[in-house]
């Protein structure tokens, strides 16, 4: 009787393996460090739509250029993504919360995405992006993004993002790889990584 549950135990995990693989579970969503106070409005679970931050002047400019600076310094992974699903969900208290399944493209400019390529962002009404994912569902499964993930634990323990999506311009990739080579100290690495990238060019 034992070996027979044991069977089917066996049975049971090697067909969910699948499904579990499917958004990640590697050695790659590893927490590096706690997900602070100070990091919410940099991996506020939003995206933005700013392709050329050159055209930016005055406060907005700097005020970019410093949530980038953070989010580079303290992410987990950066890479070129493309939405493949967003599905919303309502809780019993009529809550609406958004699970959007990306696929990375091409080599991270920091970082290593899951095996498969595939992970899981999530909005929840109470995080600070939440709205700028409510009013551009077409817009985000257009196209190719740049994400700033940070892993963390939720309460179960299970390993989760917090992020932030960016436009994959080549003007924002300038940028962001530029700043991924002060933290590794790599420019060498960031110019072939770059050559390397097919990115969206904004005029």
């Amino acid at each position: 009787m034992i070996a027979r549950r044991s069977a089917l135990l066996v049975a049971l995990l090697a067909a969910l393996a699948p499904f579990t693989a499917a958004c990640g579970g590697s050695d790659a969503m590893r927490v590096t460090s706690p997900f602070s106070p100070e990091l919410v409005p940099f991996f506020d679970d939003a995206v933005d739509f700013i392709a050329a931050p050159d055209r930016l002047e005055g406060r907005w400019a700097d005020d970019w250029m410093a949530e980038t600076q953070q989010r580079v310094r303290n992410a987990d992974l950066i890479t070129r993504v493309r939405v493949e699903t967003l599905h919303s969900d309502s809780d019993p208290e009529r809550r609406t919360s958004y699970r959007i399944v990306v696929r990375a493209l091409g080599d991270p400019l920091y970082g290593e995405p899951p095996e498969t390529g595939r992970f899981e962002l999530r909005a929840h009404e109470s995080s600070p992006g939440f709205a700028t994912v409510r009013e551009n569902e077409r817009r985000l499964a257009q196209g190719e993004h740049l994400v700033f993930v940070k892993w963390y634990e939720d309460d179960m323990g299970t390993v989760r993002a917090h992020w932030h999506l960016s436009p994959a311009s080549s003007r924002v990739i300038r940028r962001v790889q530029r700043l991924v080579s002060l933290r590794t100290g790599d420019s060498e690495r960031g110019v072939e990584i770059y050559r390397s990238t097919t990115v969206t060019e904004e005029d």
